[in-house]
């Protein structure tokens, strides 16, 4: 059967390969949408996948190059990142060979493999997309991929379970993840948006992706709205208040009152399947989680994984190690990775947090660093329901908070106050601390260095 991706690769491939080498958006854009379709169709290693994992390598190392070569002035926050990945990368190495000694098919560690490969690679192809661009730009990428892989996320588990009054079934990759994030943008938008028009836009996410969450029937998915504790906050850190939270909320539950009937009765093939999904999660929520089938296969699952962790607790069974069986658990990745290679992976993510709150704290917090912690707490949240490193959308999640991040740090305003604090006082003078507390940044004596890296010295 022939791949009908391929053939556009293949139509493509000229333009793609000039706007790759040139363009950093470019190759943004390529890793998150071609991602989203390339290993959203289907589920063995295609021609088209692997050409997708070689763009991959590309865009990253043509970023690692530029970043390399002309960093931004604010680049040196992220460094502690090159070690920690490079760990990673390499326990993964040993993990995957030592798999596939002892039986692991080499199909089976690529398919799994891509999406760890993508989690660290998205700090490099992130920060060169950002970096060049503005950050309305971001956002609206943001919105579009986040309705588009909700939207997908419904489609796909509706025709698993066949619930579906729909002809297309899985159309992108199915992430929990990837919508969070652009859930979590959408609610600071459109809370703290400066206009009514971009309130108004941006609750269009804040309804739309809950909404293709709910249909499904999947009560995992109720941890997205642990997003609205993550967001919320001070109005000095750019967060959103209770009270204009609260005003949100009461807006969104009102219109999705009005539409998720509608959806329901435009999407579902069975009106009974919405409520006995709900019978059952009124029953966990009672705390009879006995009767529920899915928290008994996941017991079962834990006990499973427990097991496999005893036969190679170092180094796991690698990637790609029981690609056809589900495990829901928490304990997938270090079955996988083993527990050495999972503290690594932790180790990098933890970095990847402080490194974007210091960023924020030095050169004033924004959008996007306001809604990565409400991405991180869904992340955090989800665990008891299965490892977040193996749902397919965090690597393109992460690619997304970088670029968001790097476009708010590079926008005009943050370094130019920077810059002109430090012309205009001493140290830790008065003019300084003014010009940091304009752009919601925290005077203290790591801004010294970070100030002397714009100013050259």
């Amino acid at each position: 059967m022939q791949d009908p991706m391929l053939g556009l690769a293949v139509a493509s491939a000229p333009m793609m390969l000039y706007l790759i080498v040139t363009k950093p958006w470019a190759r943004a854009t390529v890793v998150i949408v071609g991602g989203m379709l390339v290993l959203g169709a289907g589920s063995d290693v295609s021609i088209s996948k692997v050409v997708y994992a070689g763009a991959v390598l590309l865009c990253a190392l043509i970023s690692a190059f530029r970043i390399a070569t002309a960093p931004p002035i604010w680049a040196h926050l992220f460094r502690d990142l090159i070690l920690f990945g490079s760990f990673f990368l390499l326990l993964l190495m040993i993990s995957s060979l030592l798999g596939i000694q002892d039986g692991t098919p080499i199909e089976s560690v690529l398919r799994q493999a891509i999406f760890y490969l993508l989690i660290l690679a998205a700090p490099l192809i992130g920060i060169d997309a950002g970096a060049s661009m503005q950050p309305r730009t971001v956002y609206t990428i943001i919105f579009i991929v986040g309705i588009v892989a909700a939207v997908g996320f419904a489609t796909d588990w509706l025709a698993r379970r066949g619930a579906s009054s729909l002809d297309v079934g899985r159309f992108v990759l199915s992430s929990l993840v990837l919508p969070a994030f652009t859930f979590s943008v959408a609610l600071v938008r459109a809370s703290r948006g400066t206009s009514a028009t971009q309130r108004l836009v941006w609750m269009v996410p804040v309804l739309v992706i809950p909404v293709a969450m709910l249909v499904t029937g999947t009560r995992t998915n109720l941890v997205i709205f642990v997003a609205i504790i993550g967001v919320l906050g001070a109005n000095a850190r750019l967060r959103v208040p209770l009270s204009r939270m609260l005003a949100l909320i009461g807006l969104a539950l009102a219109g999705g009152a009005l539409v998720f009937p509608l959806v329901v009765g435009a999407v579902v093939s069975n009106p009974e399947f919405i409520q006995k999904r709900l019978q059952i999660l009124l029953q966990v929520l009672s705390g009879s989680l006995e009767s529920d089938q899915s928290y008994a296969f996941r017991n079962a699952q834990n006990n499973e994984a427990i097991a496999l962790i005893a036969q190679s607790p170092l180094f796991g069974h690698g990637v790609g190690y029981g690609i056809n069986q589900t495990f829901d658990t928490p304990l997938a990745s270090v079955m996988k990775l083993g527990i050495i290679g999972t503290i690594a992976l932790i180790a990098f993510l933890a970095v990847v947090v402080i490194s974007v709150n210091k960023s924020g704290r030095l050169y004033g917090y924004s959008v996007a660093h306001t809604a990565g912690r409400g991405l991180m707490l869904v992340v955090l949240c989800s665990l008891p329901f299965g490892t977040p490193f193996e749902d397919r959308g965090f690597g393109f999640a992460l690619v997304l908070v970088f670029t968001a991040v790097a476009a708010e740090l590079n926008s005009k305003g943050m370094a130019t106050a920077m810059i002109a604090s430090v012309s205009t006082a001493d140290g830790l003078g008065a003019a300084h601390s003014t010009t940091l507390k304009a752009v919601g940044a925290k005077p203290d004596r790591k801004y010294g260095v970070a100030a002397q890296r714009v100013l050259g010295g």
